[in-house]
């Protein structure tokens, strides 16, 4: 049973370094925005959100028993290395308990990095994934105010001064007022 579980947290770590490849290969912007906005429109966060709060606590918890089994191991192991000090070193049926164990504590130390990494790029993920919805918002909302700023340069007939007033814009569910007012250029003499 053991083996099917590190099994699939090896499987769910190459799905995750797979995922993570292909969030981080450079595209050109738009073909990121169209990939970004058609996925957020999907909704996907929110629909796969428990199940992924269910892995990261398994992981969590797996990662934790292949520590604590790591450190019962390492214990055991002292233990024995101090006996062995009294005893004068002889070698008894305990040899074979020990090469065992020290199996078991490549195990568990292997079980740890798998537990660990799986774990981290979950995380990076999700933070990669959030800098992705962020960006389309913020580049949505730019173009927003340059249709503003050009249908206000437009009306009021002057193109030296931009006065764009907003009456509000929505930056992350907060509505705040923007102006944009670009510095005077210096005049010759």
């Amino acid at each position: 049973m053991a083996s099917l579980v590190w099994t699939s947290v090896y499987i769910f770590l190459i799905i995750e370094l797979i995922i993570t490849f292909a969030l981080v290969v450079p595209v050109p912007r738009k073909i990121r925005n169209i990939i970004a906005r058609n996925v957020f429109r999907l909704k996907l966060s929110e629909k796969f959100q428990k199940p992924i709060w269910l892995v990261a606590a398994g992981l969590t918890i797996a990662f934790c028993d292949s520590y604590l089994t790591l450190e019962r191991l390492t214990s055991r192991s002292q233990q024995e290395h101090d006996l062995a000090g009294f005893t004068g070193g002889a070698v008894t049926k305990d040899r074979i308990y020990h090469d065992l164990d020290k199996q078991r504590g490549y195990k568990a130390q292997r079980n740890i990095y798998l537990a660990g990494f799986a774990l981290t790029l979950l995380f990076v993920i999700y933070r990669i994934t959030q800098l992705m919805a962020e960006s389309v918002e913020m580049e949505t909302q730019l173009r927003e105010l340059t249709i503003l700023k050009d249908h206000n340069n437009k009306t009021k007939g002057n193109g030296n001064v931009i006065n764009v007033n907003v009456a509000s814009a929505t930056v992350g569910g907060v509505t705040e007022g923007v102006e944009m007012t670009p510095l005077q250029s210096k005049k010759k003499k």
